[in-house]
């Protein structure tokens, strides 16, 4: 003999109520904006649309393709960070501050610490811009100007070093022409 089958009610009308449910907000779904596209993927993060139009709002004179590859080159520094375990913390808590500070720690030991600006290039420039420190003398103002000697060839390294790891990772942009 077979054994009756037991129903449990409670199932049944938590399935009904979650049916109406989805009846009634997918019958307004022509009403609401899509939630978000993925735009580009970098190894396995992905950039969201949504990312994109806020740095487009953050940098109004970049097009979209520099502002994504923006984003690309910081997805590939951020993801070379988590490999050495940086960490930081913010005061207050904010995700993308957190990721901001990363990567700038990441910078600062893995580019910016082998970069040596040799006493004669300052000296140089400081010889050759004479007028522009006015009054000021040398040891005055060699701080700053291996600061900004720092700065140029930072930039160039990093360049470098962003091509490098553009090389050894996977990237494939999904932007479509109606974002």
């Amino acid at each position: 003999m077979r054994k009756p089958v037991i129903i449990n009610i409670k199932k049944f009308r938590f399935i009904g109520i979650f049916m109406v449910l989805f009846v009634c907000l997918t019958g307004h779904s022509e009403s609401w904006d899509m939630l978000d596209h993925i735009v580009a993927v970098v190894n396995e993060e992905a950039i969201l649309l949504s990312e994109l139009k806020s740095a487009m709002r953050d940098n109004e004179r970049a097009s979209q393709e520099e502002v994504l590859n923006t984003l690309v080159d910081r997805a590939l520094l951020y993801n070379e960070a988590k490999k050495f375990r940086l960490k930081v913390s913010t005061k207050d808590g904010n995700r993308i501050e957190e990721k901001n500070e990363i990567i700038r720690e990441y910078i600062d030991r893995r580019v910016k610490a082998f970069i040596y600006i040799p006493l004669n290039d300052i000296e140089q420039v400081y010889e050759m811009n004479r007028n522009r420190y006015k009054g000021l003398e040398f040891y005055e103002v060699r701080d700053s100007i291996d600061d900004e000697l720092v700065e140029v060839e930072l930039e160039k390294k990093l360049k470098i070093h962003i091509e490098e790891l553009r090389t050894k990772s996977s990237i494939r942009i999904q932007l479509r022409d109606d974002y």
